[in-house]
C-alpha cells in the first residue's frame, strides 16, 4: 500500500507528535526527567526528524505512523521523542530516550 504524502500532512503528523511531548511532560509522575538531564525539560528546542510507516505484513492494510522529533539544548542532542499512532490516527504508544 503506498501512502499520498504532503507537506501539510507531515506538518500535521510533527504538530500532533509536539502536543504528546508536551503532555508528556507537563504529567506530575514525570516530574523526574529533567533531573536525568541537568537541564528543565520545558527549555529543549524540538526538531522533527521523521515519520515512518511500519506495515505489519506484506499487502496489509494495517501499520503504525512513528513520528519521531529530536530533543536539543544549545544544537546539542540530548534525546527524541517518538509518537506511535495506528491506522485511524490514534496514538497507541510513546516514548522518551535520553542520550
Amino acid at each position: 500500500m503506498k501512502k499520498k504524502m504532503n507537506s501539510e500532512i507531515l506538518e500535521n503528523y510533527y504538530l500532533n507528535a509536539i502536543k504528546s511531548y508536551k503532555r508528556c511532560i507537563e504529567k506530575s509522575e514525570n516530574s523526574f526527567l529533567s533531573d536525568e538531564i541537568d537541564i528543565s525539560v520545558f527549555d529543549l528546542q524540538i526538531e522533527k526528524d521523521s515519520v515512518k510507516f511500519k506495515y505489519s505484513a506484506i499487502n496489509s492494510d494495517s501499520y503504525l505512523i512513528e513520528v519521531r522529533l529530536n530533543l536539543l539544548s544549545n544544537e546539542i542532542n540530548l534525546g527524541y521523542y517518538v509518537s506511535v499512532l495506528d491506522e485511524k490516527y490514534n496514538e497507541v504508544d510513546n516514548y522518551l530516550v535520553f542520550s
